[in-house]
């Protein structure tokens, strides 16, 4: 059968009210050895700062998943700020600098750079040795909203190639960004 009664793998927090697996994802095969690799997110995860959260990155092998909790990710992408909450959402985003290894975005839906709660979104690149990138301030591309309590990386997802020039797209969202309308919302591709 394809699915049984049993996990192959399970992944679990090292810490009370971490909320690991909060969100999951398919990451593609950002080490590029033709083994897909997994996302998980726990945004109120503690390492330095209080619920900054934190997304780890397991490399799928010839026997699965590997890794069995926080000790064992073969990437962990930290908030670095208080209440960032990164890790909110994680997905796989293609290959969106088109070098041949897939790439991710993860949300940090109460990230703040200037605004409270603005939230953001950072894609990290793929290369040979996977996701290298472990914190907003070297993540490869950062989207924020610019704008209080809009709660960007609420939700984040790959987008395909949306404009047919060989580089894959993201879309990310906001979803009490105000336009003309209080709370109304908003998606970015």
């Amino acid at each position: 059968p394809l699915i049984t009664n049993s996990a192959d793998t399970i992944i679990t927090s090292s810490q009370d009210n971490a909320q690991l697996g909060y969100s999951v994802a398919g990451a593609g095969d950002v080490n590029n050895d033709n083994f897909d690799d997994v996302l998980v997110g726990a945004r109120y995860y503690d390492n330095g700062f209080a619920n900054e959260g934190v997304v780890f990155v397991y490399h799928g092998s010839a026997a699965g998943v590997l890794g069995s909790g926080p000790g064992t990710a073969d990437a962990t992408i930290e908030g670095n700020l208080i209440n960032a909450n990164m890790g909110t959402s994680v997905a796989g985003a293609g290959d969106v600098n088109n070098d041949g290894y897939d790439d991710i975005i993860v949300g940090a839906s109460g990230y703040k750079d200037g605004e409270t709660s603005e939230g953001a979104a950072f894609v990290f690149h793929g290369s040979a040795g996977g996701i290298t990138g472990t914190g907003p301030a070297n993540a490869d591309a950062v989207i924020q909203a610019d704008k209080s309590f809009s709660f960007l990386g609420t939700s984040v997802s790959g987008a395909g190639n949306v404009n047919g020039d060989l580089y894959d797209d993201v879309i990310v969202g906001a979803p009490q960004y105000d336009t003309a309308f209080d709370n109304s919302g908003a998606a970015f591709v």
